[in-house]
């Protein structure tokens, strides 16, 4: 059975959205319905008997001084303000403008690149943080979430940002309208889908954005898991909040005006964390979807485990992109000695000659992040390709602006057999100053490689 055409419909009248319909270029409203599923099941049928619309075609913080304490597993970022000695690959560092959502760190970038006639257009979508958030954020979780943006370039290097209508220029602000909603205190990109097609985007496109996020409620990760607590932002003692990350949907007929919709757990979720003794119980996030043989669509996020204390990556149906079906993990990094031992996390996942390629974050003993691949034929069963990283920081001690560690992969193929790697990138700390240890802490850019064929286990960084 072919999976449903909401990817292939104008977005007209959708009424579970926490915005008004015209912010994200929608221009008439339907009935409410009387429950969540039945708010879904409006939105899907608006989508699919929608007329053609006209439409236009981790991160850190300013100061490492105000966190605390130590965070094994979690991977935070903070700002940088200096030079560094080597920018080697680094194309998208902080907006150092007052105001922007940006101007402390960036990070999780998704790329799409448009042909046109007059010319090939590249949008990124990517999270961000300002200068301002330390205080803002005062006691949520630090992992380099806060607001989301865009950027469009003509050549995938050089970048230009769009500004949103959402506070400082954002795209998707944290949701103030909703004090109950699961993602009030920070959010964070997983995904950007194009409806009609990743590659031309017309008229009745329809964009989906699969992002996620956490509230206010404090969670104690040591006392309730026996895990290290994530640091966070400004001087709290208190537990950290925001722990509890779930995913939502946004959806937008441009891809710069977005609109939630309202999943179906109470928060507005559409993947909500696991019940108790479930792997995924402390929080799910970094969606990315997949349509699978034009049969269903496939979201594969990741969690820690508190009893196996490893990154997983699970995977979750839907028939329609908006109600989810949990199916568990599917990969969790390899065993002791590898450079992805302690699990696996961030990734991007691609069809490539009749394969699913994953490149995704691995974590070592010492808690330094480096790129990994996976295969599969199925998008069920992976296979690592080597105990080995196939990309990894810039070398320890070369003041680099990336030899902390890399993160967040996006793959994207270009002409005559090219591929971008587009990835996170965050310094060292200095042995005695702020946030002591290698591939923990440091603030973050995105940076690009590329590989030439097809041979995606090959990157070289470009030169800037």
């Amino acid at each position: 059975m072919k999976a449903p055409s909401i990817y292939r419909a104008a977005v007209v009248g959708v009424v579970v959205c926490s915005c008004t319909q015209e912010a994200a270029g929608f221009t008439a409203a339907a009935p409410r319905a009387a429950s969540r599923r039945g708010r879904a099941q409006a939105a899907t049928s608006a989508l699919r008997n929608a007329p053609t619309s006209s439409g236009c075609g981790l991160s850190g913080i300013a100061s490492r001084a105000a966190c605390r304490g130590p965070a094994p597993l979690f991977m935070d970022s903070s700002s940088y303000s200096g030079e560094y000695p080597s920018r080697r690959g680094l194309v998208f560092p902080t907006d150092k403008e007052e105001g922007w959502f940006d101007s402390a760190s960036v990070g999780s970038p998704r790329v799409h690149r448009y042909y046109h006639d007059e010319g090939n257009r590249w949008v990124m979508w990517y999270h961000g943080q300002d200068t301002e958030w330390n205080k803002e954020g005062k006691g949520v979780m630090n992992v380099g979430t806060g607001r989301i943006g865009r950027a469009e370039s003509t050549d995938g290097l050089t970048w230009r940002r769009t500004a949103g209508q959402m506070a400082m220029s954002s795209v998707l602000d944290k949701n103030t309208e909703q004090w109950w909603g699961f993602d009030t205190a920070h959010v964070g990109l997983g995904d950007v889908n194009l409806g009609a097609s990743s590659r031309v985007a017309t008229e009745s496109s329809v964009y989906f954005m699969y992002y996620f996020g956490g509230d206010y409620e404090e969670t104690d990760v040591q006392a309730e898991f026996g895990l290290s607590n994530p640091v966070v932002c400004g001087d709290s003692n208190a537990p950290p909040k925001g722990v509890r990350m779930r995913i939502g949907v946004a959806l937008s007929q441009d891809g710069l005006n977005w609109c939630r919709v309202e999943g179906e757990h109470p928060t507005g979720a559409c993947v909500d964390v696991g019940g108790s003794g479930e792997w995924d119980r402390l929080f799910v996030g970094w969606p990315v979807v997949i349509n699978h043989m034009e049969k269903e669509f496939r979201m594969y996020y990741h969690a820690l485990d508190p009893d196996t204390k490893k990154f997983r990556v699970g995977m979750a149906t839907s028939q329609d992109g908006l109600a989810w079906e949990k199916k568990g993990p599917v990969f969790d990094g390899g065993p002791e000695g590898s450079f992805d031992e302690r699990g696996a996390g961030r990734r991007r996942i691609v069809m490539h000659k009749g394969v699913y390629h994953m490149v995704y974050e691995g974590v070592d003993k010492d808690g330094v992040h480096a790129l990994g691949l996976a295969t599969s034929k199925d998008g069920i069963k992976w296979e690592r390709h080597s105990d080995q990283p196939i990309f990894e920081r810039s070398p320890p001690g070369s003041g680099a602006w990336d030899a902390g560690g890399v993160s967040n992969p996006e793959i994207v193929e270009t002409d005559g057999g090219m591929w971008y790697l587009y990835y996170s990138g965050y310094p060292e700390k200095k042995e005695g100053g702020e946030g002591e240890g290698a591939g923990v802490f440091g603030n973050s850019a995105i940076g690009v490689a590329v590989a030439v064929g097809d041979d995606l286990t090959k990157w070289t960084r470009l030169e800037t």
